[in-house]
């Protein structure tokens, strides 16, 4: 147990209770169709599945799009997990092509490297941990724009077993903390803990001990880390394949700012600002999937990635990643703030000499949310009476 501190688009319903199938169909035409347009991101990025690389060039005309040409986006993500849910859903159900959208999903391994393939021109737009976007606006990237909030809580945190003595941050001196990797997500998250806690580097240890639940637990058992930062990920695999009672330690000045967001160039954007909103709208449709039926997202998500879901680990985490972009009560998911990406660079002790006001936009927010929830929940519903 973890315990914690601290334009309207019209669908068929026919269609949906026939998805299942024409993903499979989708699958045998990728593996056979032409692949020359995968472009330069597949060959430098873990592409995803047989789906992700498939075109609609056949004609389909499932959605408003009819006939036209559908626009290609690619989309990057750091991970293929279902934490990348609203994305993933948005794809299988269709909404993407409805808006006239050639979607491609790609998964990069990591917010620093999805960072590095948005710069490298290979992806057109990502999601990725807010603190991945010092380093670019620090080097000069300044025509990097975070456009859209999805993660309203820091997934990184630390955990301590639940009978440790450790209580905050400050009991970390003189300890180790175990982190999955030098360049791990958690790193600078843990840094910030420890710093606000008036503690230097050189007070604390921190020890890559890897990914591996097993390997984790007996680390903190054996007393080799005294805590381990890692992502909300990272805790439910702990917590279903060691079954170990563990408390966790939450960056309380992180809470209610943005941790993930969706960042794009401001080039890419002023090319056509309509194909930005579109994608929003869209992504903004898997994710009401999601908020309003979690069984129908489940199935959708499990049917479409199994691998992620052959233990109780990805469907709880899946049900926390869908609480962690709920946005806070008066707030409209997508929306944040300037002055929440100050706090967050202050939090991490480097804050970029750059005017935030031009990096953070809610320039896409009102056109996301323009859409029928109604329809959506009854696509969802239709999926999952139709399996």
């Amino acid at each position: 147990m973890i315990r914690n501190e601290g334009a309207v688009v019209q669908r068929s319903r026919g269609f949906l209770r026939l998805l299942g199938l024409m993903m499979a169909f989708a699958l045998i035409v990728s593996a056979c169709g032409d692949s020359a347009d995968e472009g330069t991101a597949t060959t430098t990025t873990q592409a995803t599945d047989g789906e992700e690389t498939s075109t609609t060039s056949d004609g389909s005309d499932d959605g408003d799009s009819g006939d036209a040409e559908l626009i290609p986006v690619v989309v990057g993500n750091p991970i293929n997990s279902p934490t990348s849910f609203d994305w993933q859903i948005a794809k299988a159900a269709g909404y993407f092509e409805e808006e006239g959208l050639d979607v491609e999903l790609v998964y990069t391994g990591g917010s620093g490297e999805a960072m590095q393939q948005l710069l490298g021109g290979n992806i057109d737009i990502t999601t990725t941990g807010t603190t991945s976007i010092v380093e670019p606006l620090k080097e000069g990237f300044t025509d990097v724009r975070a456009v859209f909030g999805r993660v309203y809580a820091s997934i990184f945190a630390v955990v301590v077993l639940a009978d440790s003595d450790i209580q905050s941050a400050e009991d970390f001196a003189g300890r180790t903390i175990g982190i999955t990797e030098l360049s791990g997500g958690e790193v600078p998250v843990v840094r910030g803990m420890i710093g606000g806690a008036g503690l230097s580097e050189g007070d604390v240890e921190l020890l890559p001990v890897g990914e591996s639940p097993a390997l984790i637990a007996q680390a903190l058992q054996s007393g080799q880390i005294d805590g381990f930062g890692g992502s909300e990920a990272d805790f439910i695999a702990l917590q279903v394949q060691t079954d170990l009672d563990l408390r966790i330690l939450q960056a309380e000045p992180l809470l209610g700012i943005p941790s993930n967001s969706v960042v794009a160039l401001q080039g890419w954007l002023d090319e056509d600002p309509d194909r930005a909103a579109r994608l929003f709208r869209a992504m903004m449709k898997g994710y009401h999937w999601a908020v309003t039926n979690y069984d129908s997202a489940l199935a959708i998500l499990q049917e479409l990635n199994p691998e992620h879901y052959t233990d109780e680990a990805g469907a709880l985490t899946l049900e926390r990643y869908i609480q962690l972009n709920q946005p806070p009560e008066g707030v409209r998911r997508g929306e944040q703030t300037a002055d929440q990406y100050q706090r967050l660079f202050e939090f991490l002790g480097d804050v970029p000499d750059v005017d935030l006001n031009t990096i953070v936009s809610n320039e896409f927010v009102d056109f996301a949310h323009d859409f029928d929830a109604a329809e959506v929940e009854a696509d969802a519903e239709a999926y999952l009476e139709g399996r």
